[in-house]
């Protein structure tokens, strides 16, 4: 189901339509900026309906694009409602720090907790990008399409120690997925048209996967044509729970984030009604203990 998704704007754009597959009117939806920066400009969801809502900018943007990821949310209410996508809780960030309202400059608790989440929903996206893994990976996991080229056999078609050659049939056809650990496998499939015809996908679901690792070996006898970008998997990735090293890192991100705001705010000669924004790539934010917490969980590019 699309619920989730990207969309770009380009030089001179303002409004853009999203299809989606909600099956009822977005009761939420979710944006964060994800490439480019444009200090100033709002942005907001407006002509929800079934199958569609429109993304717009408060004035178009010219140079460089921008793009947003967008996220429909269930319905909820009250301070948690983005709990499935956080990956520290905002009760326990009030709890470690002790911090009040008024020290933020909010009339109440409720406007300093709708706050915190916002800074706990940016911290966990910033580690889903400092770790190379897509939106909510350590929390639920990550729907992923993978385009990969199908490949010769990865054996050499010899046996150990000897020059006799394998039959065909018992070589393997070998693939390791980007992401791991692999939560569930919703389909393989190879695109046998010509490349400029119209794509036609070949189902394979003769295959034996290795969870932790992300290897998939697919059946000789039903190994795909070699080809460039032929090869597609989609499949889920990453954590039903969130990890306790992530969800550390993650406390420790927004309580370090928040503590700089007030320093910063009573180090100024200009005091300002609420917060300003938060750099989560600050030396004192983004310290050495919050990189080895998360170290273990980066991507490794091979």
């Amino acid at each position: 189901m699309a619920t989730s998704g990207t969309i770009t704007f380009a030089s001179g754009e303002q409004t853009k339509t999203v299809t989606h597959t909600y099956g009822a009117t977005p009761p939420n939806v979710l944006l964060e900026s994800q490439v480019g920066s444009f200090a100033g400009i709002g942005v907001k969801i407006e002509n929800k309906t079934e199958t569609t809502f429109d993304v717009t900018l408060d004035s178009p943007i010219y140079g460089d694009s921008i793009t947003y990821g967008w996220l429909i949310l269930a319905a909820a209410t009250g301070s948690g409602a983005l709990s499935a996508f956080l990956y520290c809780t905002v009760a326990q960030i009030l709890e470690n720090t002790g911090f009040g309202y008024e020290e933020f400059g909010f009339s109440g608790d409720s406007e300093l907790q709708t706050y915190i989440e916002n800074v706990v929903t940016r911290a966990s996206r910033f580690i889903d990008r400092q770790t190379q893994r897509p939106n909510y990976f350590f929390n639920g996991g990550a729907t992923i399409t993978e385009i990969l080229d199908a490949k010769p056999e990865e054996s050499s078609g010899t046996y150990n120690d000897t020059d006799r050659r394998a039959k065909a049939e018992q070589l393997r056809c070998e693939y390791k997925l980007r992401h791991q650990p692999v939560i569930s496998v919703t389909s393989i499939a190879y695109n046998s048209a010509s490349i400029g015809s119209a794509d036609n996908y070949v189902a394979i679901t003769a295959y034996r996967l290795d969870s932790e690792t992300g290897r998939v070996q697919v059946n000789s006898a039903s190994k795909p044509s070699t080809g460039i970008l032929n090869l597609q998997f989609i499949y889920a990735a990453g954590y039903a729970l969130t990890p306790d090293e992530i969800k550390w890192a993650c406390e420790e991100l927004v309580a370090n984030a928040l503590k700089k705001r007030l320093q910063d705010s009573l180090n100024s000669r200009v005091r300002f009604g609420r917060p300003s924004a938060i750099s989560f790539g600050d030396k004192d934010v983004y310290t050495d203990a919050v990189k080895e917490l998360i170290a273990p969980y980066k991507k490794v590019n091979l």
